[in-house]
């Protein structure tokens, strides 16, 4: 498995306190080691995309958490604080397909409606007129 880092995330783990940065790192460890490890406390975010692929959240202390992706077998780390990252994902726009000649384009919900597209359902959009 391929661990990545977003520019955010990085940026992010610059301004984290050092005793919480030696907890990532710790935790990025047993990740590393053993993902099932029960103190991870990983989970999947119910409902929450990111470029189109599920959240994962990782636990790191009591406050402060990491938020990542996986992508076949690359994992993308995004961001990292506070538990209040979590909730500030549930507003991200939700991400609709199009399927069109075989190729999926993405729309947000907001630029589905302003392309004159209904969202059918949370993976396809039909143009109508």
């Amino acid at each position: 498995m391929t661990f990545r880092r977003t520019v955010r995330f990085k940026r992010e783990f610059q301004l984290l306190p050092p005793e919480i940065k030696r907890a990532a790192r710790s935790k990025f460890a047993l990740f590393s080691r053993n993902w099932r490890h029960p103190s991870l406390r990983l989970h999947k975010l119910e409902g929450i995309l990111w470029h189109g692929r599920p959240v994962f959240d990782l636990w790191v202390t009591d406050k402060c958490r990491v938020l990542f992706v996986i992508d076949h077998d690359v994992v993308v780390s995004f961001s990292i604080g506070p538990h209040s990252i979590v909730s500030k994902q549930t507003r991200l726009p939700r991400v609709r397909r199009l399927a069109l000649d075989g190729r999926h384009l993405r729309f947000s919900q907001r630029a589905a409606r302003r392309k004159g597209l209904e969202a059918r359902n949370s993976t396809t959009c039909s143009v109508h007129g």
